[in-house]
Order: structure tokens, then sequence, then C-alpha cells
């Protein structure tokens, strides 16, 4: 089922490729990942009879990320003694840099749209610490600090179909989102060559609805999109040596994911439009993964918690041709 909705979200990707729109501006211009509705949809749309026009209309969205302390945390709690006697590890730290976008809709029926997107983050890597107890001595290792260097890896792909028209519509589809995390470097308790990936792969369902007003010149649009859990995969893996390493991986068994996201745009020239956005999103994971260590083999269950909360605030541009 997991390589069916892998397969399904790359399928999804493929209307990243132009298609065919309404040719008239009478739309709204389009949020994140979804569609102008106004200009889709014949209700309220102002297309009429000309939405058979065939149009190229994609949209690029770029925007800031602010790194926020302790916005992405991620925990390891052992189910028994643990690898290495390790009963618990936490990571906390920011996370922030400068994403990109772009969108590309294909009207389906007079009331139905798909539209894909996809996002990149080009991180502002920084230092971060980690904290780790012992499960004999219950004695902190090292406490959290600039420690360790810390670089992202974060982007998204997804794809939605929308039913309504200018005012008011539905929305479900899915994301896949695939975040990871390295930390390298010497720090005051480990020498040269130690590294600890944090991997997170989710394959989020999108429910919700959007709202809308267009002008003459101008629109808003608000959309909700959430779900109260998340399917995917987590991996941590930490390398003290060549041949020493604990690689620990599982599947989600629970979470959720929240996201809010607001538009303003203009219309310029004939067949453009401008504007600014303001995303905010929430994610948690959970899994149960089973850690296994190489130097010495032996298998140990943890409860692995991942958590993300994050805000971006941009612009966008697009246009009609």
């Amino acid at each position: 089922m997991r390589r069916g909705l892998i397969l399904l979200v790359g399928v999804m990707v493929l209307a990243l490729t132009p298609a065919l729109v309404c040719a008239q501006f009478g739309g709204m211009p389009g949020i994140s990942g979804l569609p102008g509705f106004g200009g889709f949809f014949g209700s309220g749309s102002g297309c009429g009879a000309g939405a058979a026009t065939p149009a190229i209309a994609p949209s690029v969205y770029f925007g800031w990320m602010p790194e926020q302390e302790n916005n992405v945390s991620a925990g390891l709690d052992a189910q028994n003694l643990g690898a290495w006697n390790i009963r618990t590890v936490n990571l906390k730290y920011r996370t922030g840099g400068f994403w990109l976008g772009g969108i590309v809709p294909v009207q389906l029926t007079e009331k139905v749209s798909f539209l894909g997107s996809g996002w990149y983050l080009f991180p502002s890597d920084s230092s971060a610490g980690q904290m780790w107890e012992n499960g004999e001595i219950q004695q902190v290792a090292f406490n959290y600090g600039n420690d360790w260097t810390k670089k992202d890896i974060w982007w998204f792909v997804d794809g939605v179909l929308a039913y309504g028209d200018s005012n008011f519509s539905v929305l479900a589809g899915l994301r896949y989102d695939k975040f990871s995390t390295n930390y390298s470097g010497a720090n005051i308790n480990f020498n040269n060559g130690q590294q600890l990936d944090l991997i997170a792969q989710s394959i989020i369902p999108l429910l919700g609805v959007q709202a809308g007003y267009k002008s003459s010149a101008s629109s808003l649009n608000v959309r909700i999109v959430g779900i109260p859990t998340n399917a995917g995969n987590a991996k941590v893996n930490f390398t003290v040596a060549n041949n020493n390493r604990l690689e620990a991986t599982g599947n989600y068994n629970g979470g959720h994911f929240l996201e809010v996201f607001a538009e303003y745009a203009r219309q310029i020239f004939q067949n453009g439009d401008a504007g600014v956005f303001l995303r905010w999103n929430t994610t948690r994971v959970t899994s149960d993964v089973s850690a296994t260590t190489t130097q010495a083999p032996t298998t140990d269950d943890y409860l692995l918690s991942f958590n993300r909360n994050t805000w971006t605030l941009g612009g966008k541009v697009g246009i009609s041709f």
C-alpha cells in the first residue's frame, strides 16, 4: 500500500507540467499548491464560454521561514534497557531558510479541478545540540548547545482535488513530505567522525476547505487543510565509528498535521498577478522503531516522536498566456 501511495503521488506530480486552464484573469489567484478557484469554476468565474480557451498559468512562490527556538524536536524513549544502554535521546533545534515553490492547475470539469505543486527549502544551516540519558546511571551525557554542525533537507510535493466555486471549495489530496537533519562534527564528548541522521518521510492526506473573495483587481484566499493522523516511516542513525553504528527505523503509528494558508494578490498588466502569502503548519508523528547496533548486534525497541512547527512569509507571481 505504501508503494502504491508513493506511486499515486508521483502521478500527481506530473501535473506540474504546463496544463490547460481558464484563459481569462477573472479567477482568483491560487494559493500554496491550490488553484485560484474563481477562474476555474464556471460559477462566478467570469470565464463563461471562454473557459475552453487553452492557456498556461504557472505561478512561482518564494518566502522566508525564520528560525525559531526549538521549532523542531525529536525523541527516542527506550521500551527496555536501550541499545548501548541509552535510555532516551532528545533533539531540539531550529530550522529555517528560503522556500521556493511552483504550482500548475488543471481544470477537469466545470466544478472540479486538480492542482500539483512542489516546494523546496534552501536551509540556513546552523549548529545544534542533543541530550542523552544513560540507562544505568540516569545522567545527562551532554546538554543542548552548539555542539554539532546541523544540515537540514526539506521538500514536498502534493496533489489536490477541489470541488466548488469562487467563494467556497472542498479540498482533498495527498502530500509527500521528505524531511531530514544531519548532525556532524566534533563536540565536547565525542571525537571527529560521529554523525546522527534523522529522516522522516510522510504521506499526508490533505482534507480541508478554502474560502475566497474577489474584486475587479484583487483577491483574498484562505485555506485550511489537515488530518488527525500521518502515514510514513522514520529513521534515526547514529554512527560512532565505521564499525559501530545504531540504526532505528519504523512506520508511523500516530500523529497529526494542520496547515493554514492565506494569500492576497492583485492583478498586474493584463494576464498577470502578484501578491503576498503567509503559511503556518504543524506536524507531529509517532513511531515504534526497532534499533540495532552493528558492533555488538542487539535489538531494542524505542518510541520515536517528531514535532515540527513553522511559519513562512513571502510573495508570488503568476501569469496566463
